[in-house]
């Protein structure tokens, strides 16, 4: 940076644009349509963009190379509104579906400290309780996730005859993510995920996948009191199982306002994201990041909110299971 002066934004957005040419060849092994190639590739531009939000020309920051090495590798394909690449699920919990009801149920895994709420404890803050997970050769024991993203301290047992395991920590996972330029409809959403599940067997038929998963600052479940009900990310959460998930206190500052110290008093307001965000800081709470599942045979049941409306048979299957 001190060779390059004020162009060293510039610098490593000719690293970055290399990435290009190497994604392209990698797709045209797997037979991947060039068009996929291109918008997946619009990254560039909008991690660009990103850099100008701060510094007022193009260049990137360091830090997107990280990102870029998954499209210079092949890894990450974007499928309409959504980009999917098949990674290791990484949070500690497990999702259980009942053989018979089809109904759904997350668990905490063994030490995943919780504050009072039942979101996952900030970091430097004493947690109010920690999760044990119990497995025996008949039965499960743990605290559930509830849908909506929080956790319960209450142990339940789940018998292992009725509930089967479809996400671990080490599962591979189709892992989402939300590129800028919103639009992010129920409808827009559905497709790209039917569009993933036959992209992925068709090109890399040797990348297994278990279910849908996602960690970002959109599935902040705080922005439920600070956006409108009929806001496209608040409709996405309500469709997914939320999973609470640790943060750095800053989660979205970065992606809407370039930088994660922004100024609440000079911070542009133009979007009702930013309102958002900025309000949340104003009332004093840290900003929470999420995560979520979704299980690929309920990708036709989107609008339905299957995981919170089953909720209720769900519970009443853990109480036969010794609740």
């Amino acid at each position: 940076e001190p060779a390059a002066g004020c162009l060293w934004g510039q610098f490593y957005l000719l690293v970055g644009l290399t990435s290009t040419e190497l994604a392209r060849k990698k797709a045209a092994l797997a037979g991947v349509d060039e068009q996929i190639v291109r918008e997946t590739m619009k990254d560039v531009s909008l991690q660009s963009e990103r850099f100008r939000l701060v510094h007022n020309y193009y260049g990137l920051f360091p830090e997107a190379l990280n990102w870029l090495r998954h499209h210079a590798l092949g890894e990450i394909y974007r499928l309409g509104r959504l980009q999917f690449m098949v990674k290791p699920f990484g949070l500690n919990y497990r999702i259980y579906r009942h053989r018979q009801s089809g109904c759904t149920v997350g668990l905490a895994g063994d030490g995943v400290c919780f504050d009072a709420d039942g979101f996952v404890c900030a970091k430097d803050f004493e947690p109010d309780w920690s999760s044990t997970l119990n497995l025996g050769d008949d039965w499960i024991e743990g605290f559930p996730i509830l849908p909506d993203g929080k956790a319960q301290k209450r142990l339940i047992r789940l018998d292992a005859n009725e509930w089967e395991c479809r996400i671990d920590k080490n599962s591979p996972v189709l892992d989402m993510h939300i590129p800028a330029g919103g639009g992010m409809t129920l409808s827009a959403c559905q497709d790209s995920m039917r569009w993933a599940l036959r992209f992925f067997p068709e090109h890399f038929p040797e990348r297994k996948f278990a279910a849908f998963s996602c960690k970002s600052w959109i599935l902040n479940t705080q922005l439920q009191k600070v956006l409108p009900p009929e806001a496209n990310l608040l409709q996405f959460q309500r469709e997914v199982y939320l999973l609470p998930t640790a943060g750095d206190g800053k989660s979205g500052l970065n992606f809407i306002f370039g930088k994660k110290d922004v100024n609440m008093h000079t911070a542009p307001r133009t979007t009702s994201i930013q309102r958002a965000l900025l309000e949340i800081l104003e009332s004093g709470q840290a900003l929470r990041s999420g995560g979520m599942v979704f299980l690929p045979e309920d990708v036709n049941k989107i609008g339905m909110q299957l995981y919170r409306s089953q909720w209720p048979a769900t519970f009443a299957h853990c109480k036969e299971a010794g609740l």
